[in-house]
């Protein structure tokens, strides 16, 4: 557990080659405060903190030491100190449990031990312990012109206080400070704590997104087998007229297809599902783009906490309007129904009568879309404040400083009542007045089938926990650094590869829910529609029961501990369940709809390839030799953009064909030739687009650690951006492949 021992914050703009005294604080910690239990003639003084600072739980007060700028000092006096018994025994258990202290300095963080423990006899049965305190600490402040660049803490192992006994202590503090000179620029001084992670464990990183790289493979290849050897023939009986399908014999997928676009069961709370899914991972990207481009860095206090408020409080307009688009889609039907019954009773009634019957009918509907948007804002939020009120009224009995204070909530509740409420109305209006039905490519029988009596194993349980396990596998290894940076002391500075195990995690949750819903309606069993959405976010409920292996073993006890660990991951996991359920839903949405019109991925493949090429080439850096830094300085993005740029120039040419078959519903060219060239060529660009997406995240991987290395900042930015072109280029080998496999099915076809 970190103590706070004491915060040295200074801005640096203030920094002069004077020697000027700068203010020192103090955490409020009762066991390691030096103001209450060392230097009680110091005078407190809060430190005002900005709102992430404040939800980070962070609570400082000024403290004792004083470090001019360039002025060494030679074991000052802190202060003389009789320590009572009580002050000895919390030393000792402290000592005992070792304990450190993490201090900042211009916001940069130092941490020591406060004390040891040594042997100092041992029997056969007993072993005898010395605890000893550490009374006097040396820093070692390094600086360039004028500006601190590093400090560090060294404790002196001969200077110390014995508190094995319980009896009163006299004491002495002392501490000295060195000033030094360095030649690390004030840009690159946060360079070293970015390296904490790398580069002994990266290997374990590596490993990670390969096991993940792996099971995408295996399920795309799993997925193709099944689109090319059965349902190779079933979409093309769907585009015949109904007569002519009910006189064949028809089982499984073709048995239903009058039913696959049947909505489903409560329609509101299924639309403010996908609208909350779809803002958390509108959210998500948001922060892994500010992650990459460095925004958040290690012991930037509070920035995490302060993006994640200000982000969701403006993309509620992303799940206002998601969810009241999609909920007009399934409800459309019946409201145009309504309105033209209407307005034949218009022609046959009194006009005041028709007028009544209107205004009812828009009221019902406007109700309808209220209520919408009220699952839409509570759906997520309201557990989650439910779970902060009653965390925050625990950390308040313990007086803890992970309590808010009450302006901090009012400014909360202010955020929300003038942020997000009226951007999800806004966004609920916007859907309103731009809404269009829903496009089913299939119509939909009048009375649904009646489903077949299926094994336990096809039910909805089963399902999730076999659909919700192959994800959980392809990021179970990151979850263990990512709680350790969280709940632990390690810290987390890969976002890069975060952001490529969650691309990846994107990916087998939309493959594996896709094979749960092609096996559910190969069952006969139409009702997909929750089912995809249970599937796809089930792996939340596998990382929550990731939370209790890792609780078990992290050693955390006492009910404030325990309460806020599963009261918070509760939260997060549920924030998964419906981000990760609304992307199986959509995965799902478009196998069913007919997603061999291959033109849809084919754009996908060439927008992604454009954004990658636009970032590519704007992405130039003049280093400090005048030099200017660009992606053909190195053949491994020239790779990149070579294959790129011949996969715009094939997806193009294919394009005309794609829009010409959409319209016409045949191909423009049928001979069989044709079909082999899109084959073939399909499953080479999916492979080059492979190789051009590896070299290059390969080879921007490798040049970091050198930036690491050499503390270069500028090649650290180019570095940095080039993994957007990276992610755009793996989306593009995604929809690629989809383009592969539906070339397959587009071959067989024309055989």
């Amino acid at each position: 557990m970190t103590i706070l021992f004491s915060c040295f914050t200074v801005n640096h703009t203030d920094i002069m080659i004077c020697h000027s005294a700068y203010q020192m604080y103090v955490g409020t910690l009762e066991i390691l405060c030096y103001l209450s239990s060392y230097a009680d003639h110091v005078k407190l003084e809060e430190k005002k903190e900005d709102l992430g600072e404040v939800l980070n739980g962070d609570e400082l007060v000024s403290g004792p030491y004083e470090l001019d700028f360039l002025v060494d000092k030679d074991s000052e006096m802190l202060c003389r100190k009789k320590l009572t018994k009580d002050e000895v025994a919390q030393f000792r258990r402290a000592v005992d449990k070792d304990y450190y202290f993490e201090m900042y300095y211009d916001e940069l963080p130092v941490w020591g031990l406060i004390g040891r423990v040594e042997n100092r006899e041992e029997t056969e049965d007993t072993k005898y312990y010395k605890y000893l305190l550490y009374k006097h600490i040396h820093f070692d402040i390094h600086y360039n012109m004028d500006r601190v660049i590093e400090i560090t803490a060294r404790m002196d192992p001969y200077s110390v206080l014995d508190l094995t006994e319980d009896r009163e202590v006299d004491a002495e503090f002392t501490y000295t400070a060195k000033w030094k000179g360095t030649d690390i620029l004030f840009e690159n001084r946060m360079d070293k704590f970015m390296q904490t992670s790398l580069p002994h464990i990266l290997e374990i990183h590596w490993f990670s997104i390969i096991n993940s790289c792996v099971t995408v493979l295996l399920l795309t290849s799993f997925l193709a087998t099944i689109l090319m050897r059965v349902l190779k023939n079933d979409f093309i009986k769907y585009a015949h007229d109904e007569e002519a399908v009910n006189d064949q014999e028809e089982t499984g997928w073709k048995y239903i297809h009058g039913d696959v676009f049947r909505f489903p069961k409560h329609k509101s709370l299924f639309a403010a599902a996908l609208g909350c899914g779809a803002q958390l991972f509108t959210l998500t990207i948001f922060i892994f783009m500010m992650a990459l481009v460095g925004v958040f860095y290690p012991y930037n206090r509070g920035a995490l906490f302060t993006a994640l408020l200000v982000i969701y409080a403006l993309t509620s307009g992303v799940a206002g309007y998601t969810s009241t688009s999609f909920y007009c889609q399934l409800e459309g039907t019946n409201w145009l129904i309504k309105h033209k019954l209407l307005a034949r009773k218009r022609a046959q009634t009194t006009r005041f009568k028709s007028t009544v019957e209107i205004t009812v009918v828009e009221l019902e509907t406007r109700g309808n879309l209220v209520k919408n948007l009220v699952w839409t804002g509570c759906l997520f939020f309201g557990p989650l404040a439910l779970t902060f009120c009653f965390l925050n009224s625990v950390a308040v009995s313990y007086s803890s400083t992970a309590a808010l204070p009450f302006s901090t909530i009012m400014l909360i509740v202010l955020i929300l009542t003038l942020v997000t409420s009226p951007l999800l109305v806004l966004g609920g209006i916007a859907a309103k007045n731009s809404r269009t039905g829903f496009q089913a490519p299939c119509r939909t029988t009048k009375y649904p089938r009646e489903i077949p009596v299926l094994p336990w194993y096809r039910s909805t349980i089963p399902q999730m926990a076999m659909t919700g396990f192959l994800p959980f596998s392809a990021i179970y290894v990151e979850l263990y650094y990512i709680f350790e940076s969280v709940w632990g002391q390690k810290i987390y500075t890969i976002y890069s590869m975060l952001f490529i195990v969650f691309l990846l995690l994107l990916i087998v949750t939309a493959f594996v829910t896709v094979a749960s819903t092609y096996f559910q309606l190969a069952a006969e069993d139409h009702k997909w529609w929750w089912r995809s959405f249970l599937c796809g976010g089930s792996t939340g409920l596998f990382i929550y029961t990731y939370c209790l292996y890792y609780y078990a073993r992290s050693g955390m006890s006492g009910f404030m501990q325990t309460s806020f660990f599963f009261g918070y991951m509760a939260c997060i996991c549920y924030g998964f369940f419906l981000m990760l359920g609304t992307i199986g839903f959509h995965a799902s949405l478009l196998f069913v709809r007919h997603i061999y019109r291959s033109i849809k991925s084919r754009l996908i493949t060439i927008v992604c390839i454009v954004v990658s090429i636009i970032v590519l080439r704007s992405n130039k850096v003049t280093l400090d030799n005048g030099a200017i830094l660009e992606y053909d300085y190195y053949n491994s993005y020239r790779y990149m953009f070579a294959i790129m740029v011949a996969g715009i120039i094939y997806n193009t040419l294919h394009i005309p064909f794609a829009v010409y078959y959409l319209v016409a519903k045949k191909h423009l060219i049928k001979h069989k030739s044709f079909h082999n060239f899109q084959f073939y060529g399909d499953k080479i660009t999916f492979g080059i687009i492979a190789t051009a997406a590896g070299a290059s995240l390969g080879a921007t991987v490798d040049l970091q650690k050198i930036v690491y290395t050499e503390n270069n900042s500028k090649f650290d930015y180019f570095l940095g951006l080039m993994y957007i072109p990276n992610a755009f280029l793996v989306a593009a080998f995604v929809s690629s492949g989809i383009s592969s496999v539906l070339s397959s099915l587009s071959l067989n076809k024309s055989e």
